[in-house]
């Protein structure tokens, strides 16, 4: 048990997670952001919600923003990490706002490292100039 511990707290390793339990469709919630030892929820105007992620098990995926959507590919690992890759989008425009929130949501899913699911939330830890940040998402 202390060995366990002892190596969570030192290779932030997670235990396993069911990828079955991805191949969902997911609302986004919100983003956490890191500060000084806490964490803050940024929620997202109800006008500019929707935004949506869908894991298949044929290892795509569907992003879909305000306006816009991608289709890209995804491997998923039992330990949690999970790489989003390649793929195509669509441009059909928005408002100002809503395309400044739309990249930011396709840009953190694009640098994805871990995912954990609990309950009916999926988290997906991303890199954000050097730091992890996270995307809350509740399941559809």
């Amino acid at each position: 048990m202390f060995i366990c511990l002892l190596f969570i707290l030192l290779s932030g390793c997670q235990k396993e997670q069911d990828i079955n339990l991805l191949y969902n469709k997911w609302e986004f919630e919100y983003f956490t952001k890191k500060g000084l030892h806490i964490s803050s929820k940024e929620y997202i105007p109800d006008e500019l919600k929707k935004m949506t992620v869908e894991f298949f098990q044929d290892n795509s995926i569907t992003i879909r923003g305000q306006g816009n959507i991608c289709y890209r590919t995804f491997k998923a690992y039992e330990n949690g990490n999970l790489e989003i890759t390649g793929g195509i989008c669509t441009f059909v425009g928005g408002t100002k706002e809503q395309l400044i929130l739309e990249t930011r949501y396709f840009n953190a899913l694009e640098s994805s490292e871990k995912f954990k699911i609990k309950d009916k939330n999926l988290k997906i830890y991303y890199n954000n100039d050097d730091e992890t940040d996270m995307m809350v998402f509740k399941k559809l």
